[in-house]
């Protein structure tokens, strides 16, 4: 077959800038996916580098639209002593102060708080399981 009579292949070629666009949109709904779970992570993480050895989360949401942070299912502790506990927290900020750099509360909800506080011979407290520095 001579290359006259061959099949001409037909590529479909995107704009640059659609392609950049494309990716550029994949990329930040991944982001945006993946940002309540590792939101999750990062809890579960600090609270057993405080040392509380079983933590659970059942639920993280975020909505970046309303600046609404909810946490729902929270228990921590030691195998059979749970520490912390909380059924339900809602956070919800104000847009305009972070223009300012400044973070305002708008509304704080906690719903089904259990925590386990005792004072140590060193006048430091441990609240939730979580060691707090004795006073100065």
């Amino acid at each position: 077959m001579d290359a006259e009579t061959a099949k001409p292949r037909h590529r479909h070629h995107f704009p640059h800038w659609l392609r950049r666009l494309l990716i550029a949109v994949i990329a930040v709904a991944a982001i945006l996916a993946l940002l309540p779970p590792a939101i999750r992570f990062g809890f579960e993480h600090v609270l057993r580098k405080q040392g509380l050895e079983t933590v659970s989360i059942a639920n993280v949401d975020l909505n970046l639209f309303t600046l609404t942070f909810r946490l729902q299912g929270l228990r921590a502790g030691h195998d059979d002593n749970p520490l912390l506990g909380v059924d339900d927290l809602r956070v919800q900020l104000a847009w305009q102060p972070l223009w300012d750099k400044h973070l305002v509360i708008r509304s704080l909800e906690l719903h089904g708080v259990t925590i386990t506080a005792k004072q140590g011979d060193d006048g430091g407290w441990v609240v939730g399981g979580i060691a707090l520095p004795p006073p100065a």
